[in-house]
Order: C-alpha cells, then sequence, then structure tokens
C-alpha cells in the first residue's frame, strides 16, 4: 500500500482504519505500506511499536546527495503539474557562506530537505523502539540496477524465500528500468517519476553536500554494520 500517512497523519483514526485501508490477502502473503515520511517523523517509531511491536521495517537508503537533489526534483515536478511557482534553483536554497552549507529556502515545510541525508538520526530514533533484527537496509542505487537481488534480500528478511524469481522482473529497453509482473499485472518505473533531470551542482558544493553527510554515513555504518560505499553520486539522473 503506498503512503497512507497512518502512522504520522492519521493515527488517532485507529488501527482498525488502517487495517481496513489494506488490500486483502492471503494467509501465504504480506502487507506492506510504503511511506517515506516514516522515516524521519520522531512520533512513529513509538506509534509503530505501540500497534506491533514485531513489525518489521524496510528502509530503501540511497547516497543521500542524490537524495537530496532527487527531493528538490521530486517537489519542483508536482508544483510544475499543479501550476505553481517553481522553486528557485538549487544552488539559491543550498548555499556555501563561510565554509559552511546553508538552507536559504525550505521547499516544502512538512518534511526535511538538507536534514534529510542524515539517515543516523533518524535511525537511531528507530533503534530506540526495535531490535536491528527486525529492520533491513536496501541500497536505492542496487535497487534500480539489480533489483531482483535487493528484492530476494527483502523476501527472505519477510520469510518468504523464492515468492519473487527472476519471471518476475525483466528490463524494459524503451523505459530504461525494469519491471515487475505478477499474477497478470505488472508495474514499472518510468521517466515521468524517474530519470528527471538533476539540477546541475558545482564541484564545489558537491563536494561541501558530500563532506556534510560523511559523518553521518559513518555513524550509520556503525549503527547497522553496513556499508553502502558512498559516495555514489556524480551528478547523473536518477
Amino acid at each position: 500500500m503506498h503512503e497512507l500517512n497512518f502512522f504520522n497523519n492519521h493515527f488517532d483514526q485507529g488501527i482498525q482504519w488502517y487495517i481496513d485501508q489494506m488490500p486483502p490477502v492471503s494467509s501465504s502473503q504480506v502487507s506492506i505500506e510504503k511511506c517515506a515520511p516514516y522515516m524521519w517523523n520522531p512520533q512513529v517509531p513509538a506509534r509503530v511499536h505501540q500497534t506491533k511491536q514485531d513489525m518489521k521495517i524496510i528502509m530503501v537508503l540511497c547516497d543521500p546527495v542524490k537524495r537530496l537533489v532527487s527531493l528538490y526534483s521530486h517537489i519542483n515536478s508536482y508544483k510544475l503539474a499543479d501550476g505553481s511557482d517553481p522553486l528557485p534553483p538549487f544552488s539559491d536554497i543550498i548555499q556555501l557562506k563561510d565554509g559552511k552549507l546553508i538552507e536559504n529556502v525550505h521547499p516544502r515545510p512538512s518534511q526535511p530537505f538538507l536534514e534529510s541525508g542524515k539517515y543516523s538520526v533518524f535511525v537511531s530514533q528507530w533503534l530506540e523502539f526495535f531490535p536491528l533484527e527486525q529492520m533491513i537496509f536496501i541500497s536505492g542505487e542496487d535497487l534500480i540496477t539489480q533489483p531482483l537481488v535487493e528484492i530476494n534480500k527483502v523476501t527472505d528478511f519477510l520469510g518468504k524465500s523464492g515468492s519473487v524469481t527472476d519471471r518476475n522482473v525483466y528490463y524494459d529497453k524503451r523505459r530504461g528500468y525494469y519491471c515487475f509482473e505478477s499474477d497478470n499485472s505488472k508495474w514499472c518505473m518510468d521517466k515521468s517519476t524517474k530519470g528527471r533531470a538533476h539540477p546541475e551542482l558545482s564541484p564545489q558544493l558537491l563536494s561541501s553536500l558530500q563532506n556534510h553527510f560523511q559523518p553521518y554515513n559513518k555513524k550509520l555504518e556503525e549503527l547497522i554494520g553496513k556499508n553502502f560505499g558512498w559516495p555514489k553520486y556524480f551528478g547523473k539522473k536518477s
């Protein structure tokens, strides 16, 4: 299920409301909700734990600089689609002044922007309520380039090993992305949501952003025991 926002915006509706929004599943299936704001909202881990203490948590993480510029492009595309004024240039929002990064404009007040790549801060909030054994961390870069490998990590984690095979995943040359097919239904990433042009970053700003996130990347590795090999972002589309 895609972004119900139950644990951040609709928790007062009660757990039955949440269950009612989910699609019906058989005893051999599991329900998953995808909701990015759950990661950084400080109220969510406690609410999830209150609801189901053995909940399994899946986090898909990419290079934090890539995350930042992708978020910029994502917000800007929605503004253009609904006729709103576009965002200022990225270099006007995040600037380097006296050797420090300054966020001059907050593109979307409801969520962090420059802070969004400080994954270790958010993961620490979750680890206050859930053991590491109930969490899995997937590389966003690898999910795009080798989706079956990453999906199988998730199915193993969920106790559903073998439920997704190479018959379910194929590469669509026209779209330029992998697609997923199951039970006569198909889902593909496409260029309306992926492959948006990213703002061009000066070498100095790119380097400053990478240095800004480096200590948080190191702390994340200490917390979860996984090195994602960042930085991996060098100004490409995603």
